[in-house]
């Protein structure tokens, strides 16, 4: 029996599938970004949705359990090895840390992404022991936003979108305004059909079929 290539997704809110401007609800298999890339990929392929509502990538008091449980980071490795072995890994989170609440500068977020690229370029397949191939998502500019929670937020997300995309233009890939809602938070339908689009075609580049 052959393996099934395996497509990892880590994330938040918009990898779960959240619907702006909603109370809590989920866009459907026909419109989840998640599940529009396995029709496009096909039955060789395994796409796993690993999107929690309010992750971040770090931020949060360790001391406080609802908090901890949202930070990304003290997951990754678990995720990683409970779904070992894939063979891409796509990362679409951060958009929580730009929160008021948690005070964090462009800098700081940054940082927290070169935590992500470390783990992830150090991880090892317990498997195979061969590294895994990875790429990241950006999200919201918070353009027009009425979430009050995001407020001054937009500055800090260029600052920061512009360190990435010079510094990492491999790995991250960087998704228009016009991908999100009116909340200028969440995937719009239009938006789960680019991401879709744009992970499609890198994870074609890899050439994963040998």
């Amino acid at each position: 029996m052959i393996r099934k290539i395996r497509i990892l997704c880590y994330g938040d809110s918009n990898v779960w599938g959240y619907i702006p401007n909603s109370n809590h609800q989920r866009y459907d298999e026909e419109t989840r970004w998640t599940k529009l890339l396995q029709k496009k990929l096909g039955d060789n392929y395994e796409v796993i949705e690993e999107g929690l509502c309010s992750r971040t990538l770090c931020s949060g008091k360790i001391d406080i359990e609802e908090e901890r449980e949202k930070n990304g980071f003290l997951s990754l490795k678990p995720c990683m090895d409970t779904h070992d072995e894939f063979d891409v890994f796509i990362l679409m989170l951060g958009v929580n840390d730009f929160k008021r609440c948690f005070n964090n500068s462009a800098e700081d977020i940054f940082g927290y992404y070169k935590k992500y690229i470390d783990a992830l370029k150090n991880y090892r397949s317990k498997v195979s022991g061969e590294p895994k191939k990875f790429f990241i998502i950006g999200e919201g500019l918070f353009v027009g936003s009425d979430d009050k929670m995001f407020d001054n937020s937009e500055s800090r997300f260029m600052h920061f979108e512009a360190s990435m995309r010079l510094e990492y233009p491999e790995i991250y890939m960087h998704m228009p305004i016009i991908c999100f809602g009116d909340d200028g938070v969440h995937l719009n339908e239009e938006g789960h059909k680019k991401v879709a689009e744009v992970c499609y075609n890198k994870i074609k580049a890899i050439n994963l079929e040998k």
